[in-house]
């Protein structure tokens, strides 16, 4: 069973659904259903410093529902207010959600001084609010802020509360902004433990028939299926710019939709409308479908996935846009080091999460592709950094060296664990050499359940690398941690036994459900110099061979 527990600004949580910032997270009684049925975390209606936000007006929720084509469309518009409660009141209420509860609780403050934010942070730091959300996007909404003036704001919001309290902190942020990235990025500077992408922009309807405006006072928050694209978006280039924590609000209406925010590098994703419409016992179907889903894939935690697809989008540059046609072979359309590389490793994705610091995740993509990484660490032509763009304006990246410095610090810092393998299938097959693609392909098919006996004629397993390649190269105790990685996963290497000699390949059609015939073709390059083929005169490969099998 996959394990949900999230980490979010230094809070374990269940799991990472959070239930957002509205009238479902108001009170104690309704912070505990939102527990019962799955939440990780609720952030609390909003305490707002002024008192008129703290009333809602008669209606203050309305579905619009359109048509495009055949298809229907639903929009979910509210004037939901603040908490009905004063600062005392608020952070009693937060304070009683902490003793009567274990969900984390993370209180949500909007306030208009500069006493106002810093007196509500203290009194919730008091109350015992594992964090703070700081709701400095409701005051733009409107078009008539600018968006430098609401920035700067922020800033000077952010560092008064930063200096007042020491609980983690979460800046809410919407792109009305003129570089929300730029806004993420300072706050994170500032000292901020994450920050809540979301859609705060206004809308507006008119009813037609009666020429009225739909909602009090006209300008209302929206919501609604359609609203997650907004934030997928911000989210995936705010992701990778950033080591905070990210919270992603909008559109979410199953369990795909919190898969999708976690592919773009959201840590814990927030819900809202949807359990409007459907209940509280909509956070459990996102819970079981985020299990289903992680269970299908392989997935032991949510990290396991976190930005996976960031690396995939390209810019418009990067774009290929070449007719396609049946007959023709195209290159794969991907980074140009990438394609470059033989073995097809992901080099954008392990030097993102190396310059992260997630260096576990790095050693992850390094070793997706290919059982024999710590040998290409150090004998890899590396065709990657011939490709790398970065080469025209200075320098490749050292790709290589970046590679090995991943590998030796696994293996100095995590255990050493053996590639997962799929339950038995039953299945027996022969591989015949034990060089580099006879042990990959029993890495592979041990990885899919299958019983891999290989047979190598040398007394020693790993072909050219273990008799072609001098030591100073390629240590031999690297390639033996390689090869006992493979054989960990149930591979039997058997050597010594010449196919064709001693047994022959009837014999293995015969044992074996399928033969991998994998010998190599190996041969010296001559030098195409007088008197080479003269007695006395060895090629550099059978004096390899012979140094490494300690022939005369």
């Amino acid at each position: 069973m996959p394990d949900l527990r999230t980490r979010y600004v230094g809070l374990e949580l269940e799991t990472p659904i959070v239930v957002a910032s509205s009238g479902l997270t108001e009170t104690v009684e309704k912070m505990r259903l939102c527990q019962e049925h799955g939440a990780g975390a609720v952030v609390v209606k909003s305490y707002a410093e002024e008192e008129v936000m703290r009333s809602s007006p008669t209606p203050r929720y309305r579905i619009l529902r359109r048509r495009l084509g055949g298809e229907g469309s639903v929009t979910f518009i509210s004037y939901e207010q603040a908490s009905k409660f004063d600062i005392e009141r608020y952070a009693q209420e937060v304070a009683d959600a902490k003793a009567k509860l274990r969900i984390k609780v993370i209180p949500s403050i909007l306030c208009v001084t500069d006493e106002g934010w810093v007196k509500a942070a203290q009194l919730l730091e008091e109350a015992g609010a594992d964090a703070l959300e700081i709701n400095t996007s409701c005051p733009h909404g409107s078009i008539t802020f600018r968006g430098k003036r609401v920035e700067e704001t922020i800033f000077r919001t952010v560092r008064l509360i930063r200096e007042a309290v020491s609980l983690p902190i979460v800046v809410k942020v919407s792109s009305m902004l003129t570089s929300p990235i730029g806004v993420v990025k300072e706050v994170e500077r500032i000292g901020v433990q994450g920050v809540t992408i979301f859609n705060r922009m206004t809308a507006l309807d008119v009813n037609v028939h009666t020429e009225e405006i739909e909602m009090p006072g006209g300008y209302t928050g929206h919501g609604g299926p359609w609203a997650i694209q907004y934030p997928l978006r911000w989210i995936s280039q705010i992701y990778p710019e950033v080591k905070l924590d990210i919270a992603a609000s909008g559109g979410v209406s199953c369990w795909e939709d919190v898969v999708r925010y976690i592919l773009v590098g959201a840590t814990v994703v927030q819900v809202c409308t949807a359990i409007f419409f459907n209940g509280y016992g909509f956070i459990e179907e996102l819970v079981r479908g985020l299990e289903r889903h992680m269970e299908e894939k392989g997935y032991a935690r949510p990290e396991d996935f976190r930005g996976k697809v960031v690396g995939k989008i390209l810019g418009m540059y990067e774009i290929d846009r070449r007719h396609r046609f049946d007959a023709k072979i195209d290159p794969s359309p991907t980074a140009p080091c990438k394609f470059a590389c033989p073995v097809k490793v992901p080099v954008q994705a392990f030097i993102h999460y190396l310059s992260k610091g997630e260096f576990a995740k790095a050693l992850e993509m390094i070793r997706s592709v290919d059982p024999f990484q710590s040998v290409l660490a150090r004998v890899c032509y590396h065709p990657c950094e011939d490709a790398c763009t970065r080469g025209d304006m200075d320098e490749p990246i050292a790709i290589m060296a970046l590679k090995r410095f991943v590998l030796e610090w696994g293996e100095r810092n995590l255990p050493q664990e053996v590639p997962r393998t799929a339950p038995p299938t039953g299945k027996k097959v022969a591989v015949v050499g034990a060089g580099p693609a006879g042990l990959t392909v029993a890495h592979d098919l041990a990885k899919k359940g299958h019983r891999v006996v290989v047979y190598e004629a040398l007394p020693v397993p790993g072909g050219m690398m273990a008799v072609g390649i001098p030591e100073y190269r390629l240590p031999r105790e690297v390639l033996r941690k390689e090869i006992e990685r493979i054989e960990g996963m149930g591979v039997e290497i058997r050597t010594g036994i010449e196919v064709g000699k001693d047994v022959s390949l009837d014999e293995l059609r015969r044992e074996y459900d399928a033969v991998f015939v994998g010998t190599g073709a190996h041969r010296s390059i001559p030098l195409g110099v007088p008197g080479e083929g003269k007695e006395g005169v060895v090629q550099a490969l059978d004096l390899l061979r012979r140094v490494h099998l300690g022939g005369d």
